[in-house]
């Protein structure tokens, strides 16, 4: 090849290259898909199902949500950085492991009044300012309880049960003027950890806009977002898999104490995890059950863990759940229920349990487990599968909800 020939074809490769550069400044060019992903998962987006895919949780939670960008307002002028207070554990008498103090780790930056919502009634969009994350339970290769059991062709399967159930609450909802977040749109698999990293990143990017708007901004907040964004990526609820990440349910290190505190300041955003029951061996039992959990059943949990798993060096456990708030959660959806439906009546023991389910532990909003029923008995099933008495499972949440914040 002539030289003259050579520059001829380095001046028209510069020539592209330029003109490459100067079309992306202006916007012309389409962004990469693989940028595209992670983008979507920086804004609070989710890494997808089993397939790798990037599904949607929420039909208003694009990039496009709303929430403003923290990163966006560093630019804009010199913020303060946010105080993290460095607290020390402390040993715990009634147990083998210590305990994070009853303190959070961060100022209040939020001032919820709770009071603002009491006495709004159902015609004036009482629960415009609430955000309520909808869970409903298991999805994809995770049936959930099948009937009959175990059946390549079942006649009711928990997974869908959940998220028929769960489309009826955001309606309800929604009509009393509540944002609601449903974590599952579709019959996709979602891991319990990667739903609660999810939650947790979307009140982490708030809590940094919020954090912008008055002055601050916080290093040690925003290193939580990749933390969180890692268990979505993954997406196993296998420990062994790096799944579920800074929430090992033995202990909290300092990282989830810092989230954990982050959403003690959000008392106007709930969580309710929607599931069926079901006893492969007994048909006979049925009945609503609702669980929720206190920092000390969390706490004495934790311990019987760790004997059985010699972890007497675990983290710290953390213990400042909001108690009352659960428990008044947890009766409100019961009573509501059962008075729509009160063939669903537990005949057991309990149907308010304080428990240890990961997704109430590793989240530190008022929160809920709601087991509607036994799809293993005849007369919890045919409720369970028949769209007018979901409907009024939905209505019952939905005025729960509505008692909780409006009529205290």
């Amino acid at each position: 090849m002539s030289a003259k020939r050579s520059r001829l074809i380095l001046s028209i490769l510069m020539l592209v290259s330029l003109l490459t550069v100067l079309l992306s400044v202006v916007g012309f060019l389409p962004e990469d898909g693989t940028a595209q992903k992670l983008g979507w998962i920086s804004a609070g987006g989710q890494a997808g199902g089993s397939d790798g895919a990037v599904d949607q949780p929420g039909t208003d939670q694009s990039p496009d949500s709303g929430l403003e960008d923290p990163k966006a307002e560093v630019a804009a002028g010199d913020l303060a950085e946010f105080p993290v207070a460095d607290l020390v554990p402390a040993d715990d008498p009634s147990g083998q492991l210590d305990s994070w103090p009853a303190q959070s780790s961060i100022e209040r930056v939020r001032e919820v009044d709770l009071a603002s919502w009491t006495g709004r009634t159902k015609d004036q969009a009482p629960l415009t300012g609430i955000t309520i994350f909808l869970d409903p339970g298991h999805g994809g290769q995770d049936t959930g309880a099948l009937y009959p059991a175990h059946s390549s062709d079942p006649t009711a399967i928990e997974s869908e049960i959940n998220l028929e159930v769960a489309q009826k609450v955001r309606t309800e909802l929604e009509a009393l003027g509540a944002t609601v977040i449903l974590i599952r749109e579709s019959d996709i698999w979602q891991s319990i950890f990667y739903r609660i990293a999810w939650t947790g990143r979307y009140l982490a990017e708030q809590f940094l806009a919020e954090l912008a708007d008055a002055g601050f901004e916080s290093g040690k907040i925003e290193d939580l977002i990749p933390l969180l964004d890692q268990v979505m990526l993954i997406n196993s609820d296998s420990d062994a898999s790096g799944g579920r990440g800074l929430m090992s349910g033995e202990g909290a290190s300092e990282e989830l104490k810092l989230l954990l505190d982050v959403q003690a300041q959000y008392e106007d955003a709930l969580y309710l995890s929607i599931h069926c029951n079901a006893l492969d061996d007994d048909s006979s039992v049925r009945g609503l059950q609702v669980f929720y959990l206190t920092g000390a059943t969390a706490y004495a949990r934790e311990n019987e863990l760790a004997v059985d798993r010699g972890l007497a060096n675990a983290a710290p456990v953390y213990r400042m759940y909001q108690d009352a708030a659960r428990k008044k959660l947890a009766r409100l959806v019961q009573d509501s229920i059962l008075e729509r439906l009160p063939a669903l009546k537990y005949e057991g023991q309990k149907s308010l349990i304080d428990e240890n389910y990961a997704v109430l532990r590793e989240l530190n909003l008022a929160s809920v487990l709601i087991e509607l029923g036994f799809i293993s008995n005849a007369s919890d099933r045919a409720l369970l599968l028949d769209p007018a008495s979901q409907q009024q499972m939905a209505a019952g949440i939905a005025e729960a909800v509505y008692h909780y914040y409006c009529l205290p």
